[in-house]
């Protein structure tokens, strides 16, 4: 199969949890790393959410008991791909399995596979790795997917809270020249209080209308990506990145004649620098 990523030696974790039976001790691999595992995945443009073929590795001094847990692993639908010795005389049991996963339910089936081993006293389960389900092929990548990497911050400004979520992973999309258009939803809501900040209920409907209007985008296939927001004295902007100008100011003139979400105006701006985006990151 064509890896995309492998682990490396459990050994080679510093950052582990112990798990001990039958007077084996296994590192675990700890979340935070198949959470990383996956954030580097997405950085590089591979769709996590579809079906994908992982591999399971699996290693002992002898060959039986390896065999053994090949046929349990069976009849859980893995495949058995291998059984191999290494140079260093130890063996080696690979199989694999077309599925889907996130960090969490890897690092579920992680802790069932260490189970696995220790029921068969194996030396080690040795950790994973993730291929394209057609083994020919690489993992596919598009540099025009952007995984979500959303932070906020309020900070005071001129007395006033200033409230910002914004998607930091724009920082390394490629694709900035030609998505150089931002249309600029903006909306004047009811201050409740003494920072000028609007009801829940108010932050809920405006939250929905930046839902719709993606929503409405995608169905007129409008390649659209949802960058930054603020609120601020009696106004919220959100800031959506496209690269068709003309379509969206259609769709868009459209779409505020007839929607009841939330009253709104919408500008579109030429930011071929991107500048609303950087100034936005500097707000502290």
């Amino acid at each position: 199969m064509n890896l995309f990523c492998r682990l490396p030696l459990l050994a080679l974790f510093p950052l582990t949890m112990l798990f001990s039976c039958n007077n084996r001790v296994y590192t675990e691999i700890p979340l935070k790393q198949v959470e990383d595992f996956y954030a580097n995945m997405k950085e590089k443009g591979v769709n996590t959410d579809t079906t994908m073929l992982y591999g399971y590795f699996f290693t002992n001094e002898t060959k039986k008991p390896l065999e053994a847990a090949a046929e349990e692993l069976k009849k859980k639908n893995f495949q058995f791909v291998k059984i191999y010795q290494s140079d260093d005389n130890i063996y080696w049991l690979h199989v694999e399995r077309k599925e889907k996963h996130n960090s969490n339910s890897l690092y579920v089936l992680n802790k069932e596979l260490y189970n696995l081993a220790s029921r068969y006293n194996l030396q080690s389960y040795d950790g994973y790795d993730v291929g394209n389900v057609d083994p020919a092929k690489a993992i596919e990548t598009d540099s025009y997917f952007v995984p979500e990497d959303f932070s906020a911050r309020d900070v005071v400004k001129d007395g006033y809270l200033y409230l910002l979520v914004i998607n930091n992973a724009f920082d390394k999309f490629s694709h900035k020249e030609e998505f150089c258009y931002f249309i600029k939803i903006n909306c004047n809501y009811d201050i409740v209080d003494e920072h000028k900040l609007p009801s829940d209920s108010e932050l809920i409907k405006m939250d929905n209308l930046d839902h719709a209007i993606e929503g409405m985008l995608n169905a007129q296939n409008i390649k659209n990506y949802y960058v930054f927001r603020n609120v601020y004295k009696g106004d919220r902007n959100c800031f959506i990145a496209i690269n068709n100008k003309e379509a969206a100011d259609k769709a868009l003139k459209n779409f505020q004649q007839t929607s009841k979400i939330f009253a709104f105006n919408y500008e579109i701006i030429k930011d071929e620098k991107w500048t609303n985006y950087e100034l936005a990151k500097k707000i502290q």
